[in-house]
Protein backbone atom coordinates (compact mmCIF):
# COMPACT_ATOMS: atom_id res chain seq x y z
CA UNK A 1 0.00 0.00 0.00
CA UNK A 2 1.01 3.65 -0.16
CA UNK A 3 2.49 3.73 3.35
CA UNK A 4 4.63 0.65 2.71
CA UNK A 5 5.80 2.20 -0.56
CA UNK A 6 6.66 5.46 1.17
CA UNK A 7 8.56 3.67 3.94
CA UNK A 8 10.48 1.57 1.43
CA UNK A 9 11.48 4.67 -0.56
CA UNK A 10 12.70 6.40 2.58
CA UNK A 11 14.84 3.45 3.61
CA UNK A 12 16.32 3.04 0.14
CA UNK A 13 16.86 6.65 -0.84
CA UNK A 14 20.62 6.21 -1.37
CA UNK A 15 20.01 3.30 -3.74
CA UNK A 16 17.24 5.06 -5.64
CA UNK A 17 19.33 8.22 -6.04
CA UNK A 18 22.42 6.44 -7.36
CA UNK A 19 22.65 7.20 -11.10
CA UNK A 20 24.79 4.18 -11.92
CA UNK A 21 22.46 1.90 -10.01
CA UNK A 22 19.57 3.36 -12.01
CA UNK A 23 21.52 2.56 -15.17
CA UNK A 24 21.96 -1.09 -14.14
CA UNK A 25 18.31 -1.43 -13.20
CA UNK A 26 17.39 -0.05 -16.62
CA UNK A 27 19.63 -2.61 -18.33
CA UNK A 28 18.18 -5.33 -16.12
CA UNK A 29 14.66 -4.25 -17.07
CA UNK A 30 15.53 -4.29 -20.78
CA UNK A 31 16.80 -7.85 -20.46
CA UNK A 32 13.65 -8.78 -18.56
CA UNK A 33 11.57 -7.33 -21.42
CA UNK A 34 13.38 -9.54 -23.93
CA UNK A 35 12.56 -12.56 -21.77
CA UNK A 36 8.84 -11.69 -21.65
CA UNK A 37 8.78 -11.56 -25.46
CA UNK A 38 10.53 -14.91 -25.73
CA UNK A 39 8.18 -16.38 -23.12
CA UNK A 40 5.30 -15.37 -25.38
CA UNK A 41 6.98 -17.43 -28.14
CA UNK A 42 8.41 -14.51 -30.07
CA UNK A 43 10.85 -15.79 -32.70
CA UNK A 44 14.35 -15.45 -31.22
CA UNK A 45 15.67 -14.06 -34.49
CA UNK A 46 13.42 -11.03 -33.94
CA UNK A 47 15.21 -10.37 -30.63
CA UNK A 48 18.66 -10.89 -32.10
CA UNK A 49 19.70 -7.29 -32.79
CA UNK A 50 18.40 -6.08 -29.45
CA UNK A 51 20.16 -8.78 -27.43
CA UNK A 52 23.48 -8.20 -29.22
CA UNK A 53 23.17 -4.45 -28.64
CA UNK A 54 22.21 -4.96 -24.98
CA UNK A 55 25.21 -7.22 -24.40
CA UNK A 56 27.49 -4.56 -25.87
CA UNK A 57 25.87 -1.80 -23.80
CA UNK A 58 26.29 -3.79 -20.60
CA UNK A 59 29.98 -4.41 -21.22
CA UNK A 60 30.55 -0.84 -22.33
CA UNK A 61 28.88 0.39 -19.14
CA UNK A 62 31.28 -1.71 -17.09
CA UNK A 63 34.22 -0.13 -18.91
CA UNK A 64 32.68 3.28 -18.44
CA UNK A 65 32.82 3.38 -14.67
CA UNK A 66 35.27 0.63 -13.75
CA UNK A 67 38.99 1.30 -14.11
CA UNK A 68 40.22 -2.22 -13.44
CA UNK A 69 39.39 -5.79 -14.40
CA UNK A 70 37.21 -6.46 -11.35
CA UNK A 71 33.81 -5.26 -12.51
CA UNK A 72 32.36 -5.01 -8.99
CA UNK A 73 35.37 -3.71 -7.04
CA UNK A 74 34.53 -0.63 -4.96
CA UNK A 75 30.84 -0.57 -5.88
CA UNK A 76 28.10 -0.10 -3.27
CA UNK A 77 26.36 -3.36 -2.35
CA UNK A 78 23.08 -2.40 -4.02
CA UNK A 79 24.90 -1.68 -7.28
CA UNK A 80 26.77 -4.97 -7.05
CA UNK A 81 23.46 -6.76 -6.61
CA UNK A 82 21.91 -5.15 -9.67
CA UNK A 83 24.89 -6.33 -11.76
CA UNK A 84 25.31 -9.79 -10.26
CA UNK A 85 21.72 -10.88 -9.61
CA UNK A 86 20.26 -13.50 -11.93
CA UNK A 87 17.12 -12.71 -13.91
CA UNK A 88 14.96 -14.92 -11.68
CA UNK A 89 16.14 -13.04 -8.59
CA UNK A 90 15.76 -9.54 -10.00
CA UNK A 91 13.35 -7.12 -8.38
CA UNK A 92 11.24 -7.21 -11.54
CA UNK A 93 10.72 -10.98 -11.52
CA UNK A 94 9.91 -10.90 -7.80
CA UNK A 95 7.44 -8.07 -8.27
CA UNK A 96 5.52 -10.13 -10.83
CA UNK A 97 6.10 -13.53 -9.16
CA UNK A 98 7.87 -14.96 -12.21
CA UNK A 99 10.91 -16.54 -10.51
CA UNK A 100 9.85 -20.12 -11.32
CA UNK A 101 8.86 -19.35 -14.91
CA UNK A 102 12.24 -17.76 -15.62
CA UNK A 103 14.16 -20.65 -14.07
CA UNK A 104 12.28 -23.03 -16.35
CA UNK A 105 13.25 -21.04 -19.46
CA UNK A 106 16.51 -22.58 -20.67
CA UNK A 107 19.43 -20.19 -20.97
CA UNK A 108 17.81 -16.99 -19.73
CA UNK A 109 18.65 -17.02 -16.01
CA UNK A 110 22.06 -15.33 -16.20
CA UNK A 111 23.50 -12.15 -14.70
CA UNK A 112 24.23 -8.86 -16.44
CA UNK A 113 27.83 -9.11 -15.25
CA UNK A 114 28.24 -12.06 -17.60
CA UNK A 115 26.67 -10.43 -20.63
CA UNK A 116 28.38 -12.79 -23.08
CA UNK A 117 26.27 -15.61 -21.66
CA UNK A 118 23.14 -13.72 -22.65
CA UNK A 119 24.18 -14.24 -26.24
CA UNK A 120 25.69 -17.69 -25.78
CA UNK A 121 22.93 -19.29 -23.71
CA UNK A 122 19.91 -17.55 -25.16
CA UNK A 123 20.67 -17.10 -28.84
CA UNK A 124 23.74 -18.92 -30.05
CA UNK A 125 23.22 -22.27 -28.31
CA UNK A 126 19.71 -22.31 -29.70
CA UNK A 127 21.06 -21.74 -33.21
CA UNK A 128 23.73 -24.41 -32.69
CA UNK A 129 21.15 -26.97 -31.58
CA UNK A 130 18.95 -26.25 -34.57
CA UNK A 131 21.85 -25.92 -37.04
CA UNK A 132 20.61 -22.45 -37.90
CA UNK A 133 23.11 -20.50 -40.05
CA UNK A 134 21.95 -17.30 -38.36
CA UNK A 135 24.54 -18.27 -35.77
CA UNK A 136 27.21 -16.74 -37.99
CA UNK A 137 25.24 -13.53 -38.39
CA UNK A 138 25.31 -13.19 -34.61
CA UNK A 139 29.09 -13.72 -34.66
CA UNK A 140 29.43 -10.92 -37.23
CA UNK A 141 27.30 -8.58 -35.14
CA UNK A 142 29.32 -9.35 -32.02
CA UNK A 143 32.56 -8.46 -33.77
CA UNK A 144 31.02 -5.28 -35.17
CA UNK A 145 30.17 -4.18 -31.63
CA UNK A 146 33.70 -5.01 -30.46
CA UNK A 147 35.07 -2.77 -33.21
CA UNK A 148 32.80 0.04 -32.02
CA UNK A 149 33.88 -0.51 -28.43
CA UNK A 150 37.53 -0.26 -29.38
CA UNK A 151 36.89 2.84 -31.48
CA UNK A 152 34.78 4.87 -29.09
CA UNK A 153 35.71 3.65 -25.60
CA UNK A 154 38.60 5.14 -23.67
CA UNK A 155 40.73 2.06 -23.06
CA UNK A 156 44.10 1.81 -21.41
CA UNK A 157 46.94 0.02 -23.20
CA UNK A 158 46.36 -3.02 -21.02
CA UNK A 159 42.63 -2.99 -21.69
CA UNK A 160 43.25 -2.78 -25.44
CA UNK A 161 45.59 -5.76 -25.25
CA UNK A 162 43.03 -7.70 -23.23
CA UNK A 163 40.34 -6.80 -25.75
CA UNK A 164 42.51 -7.96 -28.67
CA UNK A 165 43.17 -11.28 -26.92
CA UNK A 166 39.48 -11.63 -26.15
CA UNK A 167 38.58 -11.07 -29.81
CA UNK A 168 41.05 -13.75 -30.92
CA UNK A 169 39.59 -16.16 -28.36
CA UNK A 170 36.08 -15.44 -29.60
CA UNK A 171 37.19 -15.94 -33.21
CA UNK A 172 38.65 -19.31 -32.25
CA UNK A 173 35.34 -20.26 -30.68
CA UNK A 174 33.68 -19.30 -33.96
CA UNK A 175 36.07 -21.71 -35.70
CA UNK A 176 34.53 -24.56 -33.70
CA UNK A 177 31.12 -23.54 -35.03
CA UNK A 178 32.43 -23.59 -38.59
CA UNK A 179 33.68 -27.12 -37.98
CA UNK A 180 30.37 -28.22 -36.44
CA UNK A 181 28.52 -26.91 -39.51
CA UNK A 182 30.88 -28.80 -41.84
CA UNK A 183 32.63 -25.65 -43.07
CA UNK A 184 36.12 -27.09 -42.73
CA UNK A 185 37.88 -24.91 -45.31
CA UNK A 186 36.38 -21.79 -43.77
CA UNK A 187 37.56 -22.94 -40.36
CA UNK A 188 41.11 -23.56 -41.56
CA UNK A 189 41.34 -20.13 -43.24
CA UNK A 190 40.21 -18.38 -40.07
CA UNK A 191 42.59 -20.48 -37.95
CA UNK A 192 45.55 -19.39 -40.08
CA UNK A 193 44.43 -15.76 -39.79
CA UNK A 194 44.11 -15.94 -36.00
CA UNK A 195 47.46 -17.63 -35.44
CA UNK A 196 49.24 -15.06 -37.61
CA UNK A 197 47.97 -12.36 -35.22
CA UNK A 198 48.46 -14.25 -31.97
CA UNK A 199 52.14 -15.06 -31.30
CA UNK A 200 51.81 -13.65 -27.76
CA UNK A 201 48.37 -15.03 -26.98
CA UNK A 202 48.25 -17.46 -24.01
CA UNK A 203 46.55 -20.06 -26.25
CA UNK A 204 49.00 -19.77 -29.15
CA UNK A 205 50.64 -23.18 -28.66
CA UNK A 206 47.32 -24.97 -28.15
CA UNK A 207 45.84 -23.29 -31.21
CA UNK A 208 48.86 -24.16 -33.34
CA UNK A 209 48.55 -27.78 -32.27
CA UNK A 210 44.84 -27.80 -33.12
CA UNK A 211 45.53 -26.32 -36.55
CA UNK A 212 48.13 -29.01 -37.29
CA UNK A 213 45.66 -31.68 -36.16
CA UNK A 214 42.91 -30.22 -38.36
CA UNK A 215 45.20 -30.10 -41.39
CA UNK A 216 46.17 -33.72 -40.85
CA UNK A 217 42.54 -34.77 -40.67
CA UNK A 218 42.29 -35.04 -36.87
CA UNK A 219 39.46 -33.68 -34.80
CA UNK A 220 41.17 -32.99 -31.48
CA UNK A 221 43.74 -30.32 -30.55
Amino acid sequence: DSKEWSDWKSKNQAMLSDKKHQKWLWLQLRYFQFWTKAYKKTDLSQLEDGLVALSFEIRNSILGFEKDKETTKGLPDFRKNSIQVSLSQSMFSKAYHLETSIKETTGWDVTLANSEQILENVLMDNYRTNKNPRLFEVWEKRFEWVDLKEKYSTLSTEQKRDLENEVLSQQWKMVQDFKAFGLQNKAINVMFSIISKAPDHPQFEAWSKELRSTLSGGTTP
